[in-house]
Order: C-alpha cells, then sequence, then structure tokens
C-alpha cells in the first residue's frame, strides 16, 4: 500500500459535555482546525501551541501542507 503520513479526525458528539474536536496530524505536528498547532515532540500534551511564523522554514512549509490538506478534508465532508 501506500500509507498517509497524517490522520485526520473529526469529533463532533453533539451530545453531552464534549466539544467538536478537528484535527490533522503527523507523528510531529496537530494542526487543529481553530488555527492552534503543537509540535507533538517536544510538547506531546499539547500545552503550549507554537508561533509558524517562529519556525524554520521546513517546519513552516510542512505545517502550511497540512493546513492545506485540512482544507481539502473540511471541503470534501461539506460536500459539493
Amino acid at each position: 500500500g501506500n500509507p498517509r503520513e497524517w490522520i485526520f479526525c473529526y469529533y463532533d458528539p453533539r451530545w453531552g459535555r464534549w466539544m467538536k474536536s478537528v484535527f490533522i496530524q503527523t507523528r510531529r505536528w496537530k494542526v487543529y482546525e481553530d488555527g492552534r498547532v503543537f509540535d507533538l515532540a517536544a510538547d506531546p500534551g499539547e500545552e503550549r501551541p507554537v508561533q509558524v511564523e517562529n519556525l524554520p522554514r521546513d517546519a513552516r512549509r510542512r505545517v502550511e501542507q497540512l493546513r492545506a490538506t485540512l482544507q481539502q478534508m473540511l471541503a470534501g465532508a461539506k460536500g459539493p
């Protein structure tokens, strides 16, 4: 096969105390629909979002790719 490097999660229980959570992640980066970005290697507990503009160029490029893929996944979930 040809496995993806990322996973997409759309969790919206619509009941109870849980809130909607939409994100895409790789082993290192996690990007939420609301714009928050976490470096899971440095912050596995997701306590401090990173400032993307302060990341090295390669890391910024990867995060931007993930953001674009997240938007594509969300557009596909809404249908034509």
